[in-house]
């Protein structure tokens, strides 16, 4: 799920789309926030997972980097995501995929024998509650990152992406070095 928020911030930069690189940022925030919470609930209640507390679970891989099943990560960052797309791209176009995708996610999980339904359940309420959070503080947010970043944006971008390059980079290659305004 890092692969979206990078995505965004990549094209956003690559690109100079101010929109594509605020969705990367509140992606990221969002994702950010959702895993905190995840993380926190993880240590604190410590539920086994159900092939381990269950005779008749049986699962051919076990892909948990941790023993505890409460709240499910996967399930968090699917619906911390398909959240935030929603927000930012309010089409029925954009919705419904996302969240097929987020509820897909969360019923693997369990099916798979990884997690109980509430630990789905969790996941859920998590992802959509730190999306709805971030969304909330957005303007706050973008105010920090300009704040970090300054109010102009630079990168140099290897010419193999872009259409004309202009400027040579310190290897030869040809590069363009992309400048925009953040605000």
């Amino acid at each position: 799920m890092v692969a979206a928020p990078i995505s965004f911030l990549g094209g956003g930069l690559i690109l100079r789309g101010r929109e594509a690189l605020q969705t990367g940022v509140l992606l990221s925030a969002s994702e950010i926030l959702a895993y905190g919470i995840r993380d926190g609930l993880k240590v604190t209640v410590k539920r086994d997972r159900p092939y381990n507390q269950l005779r008749d679970v049986h699962v051919d891989h076990l892909d948990s980097t941790d023993p505890y099943s409460f709240p499910s990560g996967h399930t968090t960052g699917a619906f911390a995501l398909a959240t935030m797309l929603s927000f930012r791209y309010p089409k029925a176009i954009v919705i419904i995929p996302a969240f097929t995708w987020a509820a897909l996610v969360g019923y693997g999980r369990i099916y798979f024998g990884l997690h109980y339904p509430t630990d789905g359940l969790a996941g859920a309420v998590i992802g959509v509650g730190s999306a709805l959070l971030i969304n909330t503080y957005s303007e706050e947010i973008f105010k920090l990152s300009r704040s970090v970043l300054g109010d102009r944006c630079a990168i140099m971008v290897p010419d193999l992406l872009l259409y004309d390059g202009s400027a040579k980079s310190e290897l030869g290659r040809s590069a363009k070095i992309l400048s925009w305004s953040h605000k």
